[in-house]
């Protein structure tokens, strides 16, 4: 029997695997090449991979997508607004025709800057930009902008109508549509209210004067 020394060549290759530390070579077939891993889109694109779209990216960097952290609020502060406005503006500049990205830029301005005017501008693009006509998501909360800003019931409810047979079971949907007409009912009564007040006055022209 041959004993053989621990250098031996032979048993190189087993003390390595038994060693942890120790790197890990991959031996390739002959006639196969290594594919660098993709580090950037470029190259993602370069290898047959899968990029998502500039309103997904949006989203996630916003926060409503449900991917990282929204910067907005908290830490984030009015910094972050700014930030994130920027970045919505140079979005909508590169895919002016996007109406995902409008319409998450409506609701940026409507529930975090509060400019319900801005809101209402970039909720009609959308709705004129959009593939889908039906979107009920997007026509309530363009029926409650008209509503907020313009006071007009009728052509508010329309939308609000439109949405609703568009979207019979979202719950965001008829939860804006039960909330508008419990608003708009209250200021028909206070209107109401008024309206019996001044007849009231118009009967009795000496039910204000007081007695001295």
């Amino acid at each position: 029997m041959i004993l053989r020394s621990a250098s031996s060549p032979a048993l190189k290759p087993r003390a390595a695997a038994q060693n942890p530390l120790a790197p890990r070579v991959s031996v390739l077939p002959a006639g196969v090449k290594m594919i660098p891993r993709a580090s950037s889109e470029r190259n993602l694109k370069k290898a047959g991979g899968i990029t998502k779209s500039a309103s997904s990216r949006v989203l996630e960097g916003s926060g409503f997508g449900g991917g990282r952290k929204s910067s907005i609020g908290g830490d984030g502060g009015r910094g972050g607004e700014e930030s994130m406005e920027r970045y919505y503006e140079e979005m909508i500049r590169r895919f002016p025709g996007d109406s995902l990205l409008l319409a998450n830029y409506a609701r940026f301005f409507k529930e975090v800057k509060g400019d319900e005017v801005k809101a209402e501008k970039y909720c009609e693009r959308a709705i004129l930009t959009s593939k889908n006509e039906r979107d009920g998501g997007l026509l309530s909360m363009y029926g409650d902008l008209i509503w907020k800003n313009h006071g007009d019931s009728v052509r508010a409810e329309s939308y609000f109508d439109q949405a609703v047979q568009s979207s019979p079971s979202d719950c965001y949907v008829l939860a804006s549509y039960a909330r508008f007409l419990w608003d708009a009912d209250e200021e028909d009564d206070e209107g109401e209210g008024e309206v019996n007040k001044y007849q009231t006055n118009l009967s009795n022209p000496y039910s204000e004067i007081v007695a001295s």
